[in-house]
């Protein structure tokens, strides 16, 4: 790294299986930075990390690994990555970012930088912890109040109150309210996998984030809710070995991104229960090529993911008879304009 001035550090910070924070990623990162490490470079960790992480660990592998001080002999900063996949009007040319440095001088060299690629506001922060917070305070509050909404429309379920009208009433309050919609819960590399760094690293001060906690266990568990939606409706029914469609398998819209995916978890757990499933997504490899192959192929369709993509889809199942029904966990159809097939929805 003799001729570099700036690293930037961006490497994922997932979960391992026991939802425990996996830093293998970012401390191996660190550590090969440190080796090569000279004096007076910057280095910036964009991977989100829990609060004290970068003037802790990994101060600590970037010191240990060059005999190097920082704020002594190189800049360090903490800028936490910030990108919504699929944004239009967002990016990383305009979208503002925190920054939090080890001193004041990492923080000016580090804003000289920002400043050359993004027109976003750069705001600072007293410690590189502050803006470690900032991130999983952001992610954690969308995480919680979809996961509000979903329990709202579990709660519904079976009323004739529709959780869609309601937010959309809701919604006309111009203060005070925000709106989020229920769904599938809540998939990519952040929302549902930055809750637990915070989750974890509380529990070394002995502080318990009941809140955080819960709001998982209601985003995780709307995958086995909409499954036993649709198993309910086939022994209801009874429907003999149904084929069932499913339409959308990224984590969301117009994205190729399958990490965290509730739609692919619905499929396992369909799946799972010996059921014969089909997906399709015009975004990543799937099991069949078009969706046509699906709704030619399925007796009931489950759309799972509102891609752009995806038109027209009451006059394609209208024009085929042999669809008994629709389960919509992403809010595409338009009810009344199904002639014959069961609508199944969410919370409502």
């Amino acid at each position: 790294m003799k001729n570099i001035d700036i690293v930037v550090v961006c490497v994922p910070t997932p979960v391992d299986d026991d939802k425990l924070p996996n830093l293998t990623y970012i401390n191996s990162a660190l550590g090969s930075v440190g080796r090569s490490l000279m004096s007076k470079q910057l280095v910036i960790i964009e991977s989100t990390v829990y609060p004290g992480y970068c003037e802790g660990t990994g101060k600590q592998l970037l010191e240990s690994t060059s005999s190097l001080l920082a704020g002594r002999d190189f800049h360090l900063v903490h800028c936490p990555e910030r990108i919504n996949p699929g944004d239009k009007k967002w990016n990383v040319s305009n979208i503002p970012r925190v920054i939090g440095g080890i001193d004041d001088e990492s923080v000016e060299v580090a804003k000289e930088f920002y400043s050359r690629i993004t027109s976003g506001k750069l705001h600072t922060v007293s410690n590189m912890a502050e803006a470690e917070a900032s991130k999983m305070v952001e992610n954690a509050f969308r995480d919680i109040n979809i996961a509000f909404v979903n329990e709202l429309a579990r709660s519904f379920d079976g009323t004739n109150v529709d959780i869609y009208s309601v937010l959309e009433a809701s919604n006309t309050k111009p203060f005070g309210y925000m709106s989020f919609m229920p769904g599938l819960g809540v998939g990519g590399h952040c929302i549902p996998v930055d809750p637990y760094y915070l989750i974890e690293s509380a529990k070394s001060r002995n502080f318990t984030h009941s809140f955080l906690q819960l709001a998982r266990e209601i985003n995780d568990g709307m995958v086995n809710y909409v499954a036993s939606k649709i198993t309910n409706f086939i022994e209801h029914s009874k429907l003999e070995n149904p084929r069932i469609g499913l339409l959308g398998l990224t984590y969301k819209p117009n994205v190729a991104d399958t990490r965290e995916s509730q739609p692919l978890r619905l499929l396992e757990a369909l799946r799972s229960k010996g059921l014969a499933v089909q997906g399709f997504d015009p975004f990543v490899k799937s099991d069949v090529l078009s969706e046509d192959a699906i709704f030619e192929w399925a007796d009931i369709v489950v759309v799972a993911v509102n891609h752009s993509l995806f038109i027209d889809f009451e006059s394609k199942i209208n024009a085929n008879s042999s669809i008994v029904a629709v389960i919509d966990a992403a809010r595409m159809l338009d009810e009344k304009s199904l002639r014959s097939a069961v609508y199944v929805g969410i919370g409502r």
